[in-house]
């Protein structure tokens, strides 16, 4: 079943910048961006602030369940992430249900060192090319790979910082003015 989109072109969304461009037609899903502020919000309350790691995840073409296979994947890297009390917080999206790319945008505590980034992409490389491998499928088609943010791994210390993060964020919510939606992955509400 396809979920419809609610998609807005304003430049802010809930007074954070957000990466919409009207005279582009390039809008954001609203879903996408209450998923990501509830995120940030859950972990900016538990610590204050965080670090902003993205990565895009593509797996096998012959990997018929992919969203399955992503969703227990994403929730081992959360488990590693809970046991180095890193307190994860995610959101991903399946750019097209046609293929089986997923961009994943994590907020981490913030009060940890920054090298721990590296550590959970790393990890994060190893968990997904295990569970392809589990579902039969070639795991060198697999890949796990980090999306360059502007500055990397965004720290949050202040207002700025946490605008400038939610704006990287909201590119997984970019989307061309279609009026079915893509699949939404996100950490459990708190």
């Amino acid at each position: 079943m396809k979920v419809r989109q609610y998609l807005t072109t304003a430049p802010t969304f809930h007074n954070r910048p957000i990466a919409t461009d009207k005279a582009a037609n390039i809008a954001c899903d609203t879903r996408v961006l209450e998923a990501l502020e509830r995120s940030m919000t859950n972990i900016l309350a538990e610590t204050g602030f965080c670090h902003l790691l993205r990565y895009r995840v593509t797996l096998p073409d012959d990997s018929s369940e992919s969203n399955k296979t992503f969703r227990k994947a994403q929730q081992e890297v959360v488990r590693y992430c809970m046991r180095r009390k890193l307190i994860p917080n995610y959101v991903a999206v399946k750019l097209d249900e046609s293929n089986s790319q997923f961009d994943v945008a994590m907020f981490l505590d913030g009060r940890t060192d920054a090298k721990n980034d590296n550590a959970v992409l790393e990890k994060t490389k190893e968990i997904f090319k295990r569970k392809v491998e589990l579902h039969g499928s070639d795991a060198s088609q697999c890949f796990v790979q980090n999306v360059p943010i502007q500055e990397t791994n965004i720290l949050l210390y202040d207002k700025d910082d946490i605008d400038n993060a939610f704006h990287e964020g909201s590119k997984l919510a970019q989307t061309e003015y279609r009026p079915m939606g893509r699949t939404l992955f996100a950490s459990p509400k708190k």
